[in-house]
């Protein structure tokens, strides 16, 4: 009796499954080379804040005039940060980079006590307290405020559990925390005070691009690297992500010119900003089940293909593979003789 061989995927579905996992690495590997680069800038942009206390120019800590600062503390703590992301996957400094978002993860805490309780505790480790007191005195706002303190409590938190390999756990910390800057820059967008605070304009920069790079550092795990697949699941995530966050915003703004008469803002960005996060939460879950669905699925057809054109003795390409591959090289043959012709 003649069997029958169902073949729905040729040898060359093969090649193109390996091409595409070798741009996965390659696209994965660019990621957490952004995400390094994002970490020093944010390193020598700190620098240069705190540069402007050391040559008293207050340009370069307060942008805005009359607007608020970045504290020391926040820059120090962001440059903290920042070197623990810049000197990830270095093996010579598998143990320092936990120190140093140990630090950072310290004194973000020790702000949040202060704030919570009313202590001074951070005072003495604030360089620059004189400039600092005299600009408050003067009415100016200078202070590490609550949300700058928990979005470095975050992204520190994230980086540890990172150190860990607990990826996932990571991903959804720096994830929260980068949701703090963002909020911030769409109540600079709104002229929503209440959205960012003492969070300055700088600080908010400096907090989304260290967020990203936070998240980004292990983009060959979790739900980075689902985002960042070639196949169609991550293909479907990446729109629905710039969709879920930029339409809703853009539609905000909008709204939110014909609700300032009515004092209906608050509630309108906050609206605006839960809605956002969460389809962009939604839509990174979904990519993550998808995706691991779709491994499974192409492990096996490939294990199917690997079985049924290759030799499971020897492993060497047998006749159906070499059969294809001609057909293959035929019909090329055969449209650029058409080609020619017509």
């Amino acid at each position: 009796m003649k069997k029958n061989h169902i073949m729905p995927f040729s040898s060359l579905d093969l090649l193109e499954n390996e091409k595409q996992s070798k741009a996965y690495e390659k696209r994965t590997r660019y990621v957490e080379i952004v995400a390094k680069a994002l970490a020093l800038g944010c390193i020598l942009l700190s620098v240069l804040s705190i540069s402007g206390y050391v040559f008293s120019a207050p340009q370069l800590y307060r942008p805005i005039s009359g607007g608020s600062a970045t504290h020391p503390l926040t820059a120090i703590t962001i440059i903290l940060i920042g070197l623990s992301v810049f000197l990830e996957h270095k093996k010579y400094f598998t143990i320092f980079n936990p120190l140093l978002a140990i630090a950072a993860l310290i004194t973000s805490l020790m702000v949040t006590v202060d704030i919570s309780t009313n202590t001074t505790f951070t005072r003495h480790i604030t360089p620059f307290s004189h400039t600092i007191s005299s600009e408050v005195s003067a009415g100016l706002s200078n202070s590490m405020g609550i949300n700058t303190a928990i979005m470095m409590i975050c992204l520190s938190c994230a980086l540890l559990f990172g150190s860990l390999n607990k990826i996932m756990i990571a991903q959804f910390t720096a994830f929260i925390g980068l949701a703090v800057p963002m909020l911030s820059i769409i109540g600079y967008a709104y002229g929503i005070k209440s959205f960012f605070g003492n969070m300055s304009i700088l600080t908010t920069t400096y907090g989304i691009f260290l967020g990203l790079s936070v998240l980004f550092i292990h983009a060959k795990y979790g739900a980075v690297h689902a985002l960042l697949s070639p196949h169609i699941g991550g293909r479907i995530a990446r729109f629905q992500v710039l969709i879920g966050y930029f339409v809703p915003i853009t539609i905000g703004y909008l709204f939110i010119q014909s609700l300032v008469s009515v004092k209906l803002e608050d509630l309108f960005g906050l609206y605006v900003v839960v809605i956002s996060w969460f389809i962009i939460i939604l839509i990174i879950t979904s990519a993550i089940f998808q995706e691991k669905i779709d491994e499974k699925r192409r492990a096996a057809e490939l294990a199917l293909l690997q079985a049924a054109t290759h030799d499971s003795l020897t492993g060497i390409a047998n006749r159906r593979h070499f059969m294809e591959l001609a057909k293959s090289a035929l019909r090329k043959i055969l449209l650029t003789l058409l080609r020619l012709t017509f």
